[in-house]
């Protein structure tokens, strides 16, 4: 039964990040990230989501255009809009890129591979802030294998931001080839729907 997210293994869209303590709260709001009012919000629209059961003679295309259907009647997703035939940037995802830090793997690996959807920038500039090697997959190998992201010496928290959008992956990336070796310790990608058990993932066909 697949459900709309953007995953490592399972939805993260499904599986709303836990409640943030009082004092984190304040500290997003002085930092002028998100407002406590905010992050209420975007909790309570992780938690919405939508089931379906698979029936015979369903496509994936078929799973994917009632997904996205479902999220633009819904207004479940930020920018950009539409999401037909993209991974859909579903509000919250943001909060939903900072579980990673919870996890051993993450915390243990030095080259990271995020696809460049936009609801894994988070995710891209969490790997940029610790530090670790981030490579975004060339679309459709035009230029080769990966984009390596280097970001310039001494660089600022806004300037990791950059990096980690899709302007900062043209503007601060260098080509990895199609014959370079390349060690990769994780792999993160987006999905337009998974399945509950997290052992299904139903993707664009292009991507």
């Amino acid at each position: 039964m697949p459900a709309p997210g953007c995953s490592l293994q399972a939805s993260t869209a499904t599986q709303p990040p836990p409640s943030l303590s009082a004092r984190r709260r304040g500290e997003s709001a002085r930092a002028g990230d998100v407002t406590p009012r905010r992050i209420r919000l975007l909790e309570a629209s992780l938690a919405d989501c939508v089931v379906m059961e698979l029936k015979t003679g369903v496509s994936k295309q078929d799973i994917r255009e009632q997904i996205w259907d479902y999220m633009e009647s819904q207004n479940l997703a930020d920018f950009p809009r539409p999401v037909h035939h993209r991974i859909p940037n579903f509000k919250g995802s943001y909060l939903a890129c900072q579980n990673i830090r919870d996890l051993e793997v993450f915390a243990r690996t030095q080259e990271v591979k995020v696809d460049p959807d936009k609801p894994l920038e988070g995710v891209r500039l969490l790997a940029l802030q610790s530090k670790k090697t981030l490579l975004v997959p060339t679309p459709r190998l035009r230029t080769g294998l990966f984009n390596k992201i280097t970001p310039p010496p001494g660089a600022t928290k806004d300037i990791l931001r950059k990096c980690a959008t899709s302007q900062g992956v043209r503007n601060y990336s260098t080509p990895v080839g199609l014959d370079s070796r390349v060690l990769v310790d994780l792999v993160v990608v987006g999905s337009v729907a998974v399945s509950e058990k997290g052992k299904i993932k139903i993707r664009n066909s292009w991507m």
